[in-house]
């Protein structure tokens, strides 16, 4: 809407709606992916959205999207309601460093819905733009720590006993497909 102030012809432009969401961020391509309900196996969804500018915001907002799985596919998420990214930067050599939060309300995790959550979100982070492999942290925890960010003390500790042992351990790398 044009505001006209006190010299003559001199005008102001406001910007609203979804022009100021055009404006503020860009339209991209992000491959999300969910569960399959019955199998439990991944599965890959295509999708054009607009991302906010920010990568904190833009892993929220793949955060965000992840928890309403696609109606009437047969699709579910692990991706809780209290989770959230407190932080996020683009490393050198196309590294995504997300920092992690959940909420002290957050019910436990088994195993199998732990593990689901992260490659759901890891998959999908691996779409932003410029993002080559990603690090996640949970409540500054050091990056590249399991996501076991409700498990209990005494199960944490046992697993830090394991692991200043030194255990042999499978490693996966994803290829660029999203396989492992």
């Amino acid at each position: 809407l044009p505001v006209v102030s006190g010299e003559e012809g001199a005008e102001a432009a406001l910007v609203t709606g979804a022009s100021f969401k055009k404006a503020g961020g860009h339209s991209t391509d992000v491959t999300l992916w969910y569960l399959d309900e019955t199998t439990r196996e991944l599965v890959r969804t295509s999708n054009s959205v607009n991302l906010p500018v920010r990568r904190v915001e833009q892993a929220g907002a793949i955060l965000d999207l992840l928890r309403i799985p696609p109606a009437d596919q047969g699709l579910v998420t692990t991706v809780p309601s209290g989770l959230v990214a407190r932080s996020a930067a683009l490393l050198a050599g196309g590294i995504l460093d997300v920092n992690l939060g959940i909420s002290r309300q957050q019910a436990p995790m088994g195993y199998a819905d732990e593990e689901a959550l992260y490659r759901q979100i890891v998959n999908s982070f691996l779409s932003l733009p410029e993002v080559r492999s990603v690090e996640l942290s949970v409540d500054k925890r050091p990056a590249g720590t399991f996501l076991s960010f409700v498990k209990t003390q005494r199960e944490q500790v046992v697993n830090e006993e394991l692991l200043d042992k030194g255990m042999d351990q499978e490693l996966y790398f994803m290829t660029q497909d999203g396989s492992y």
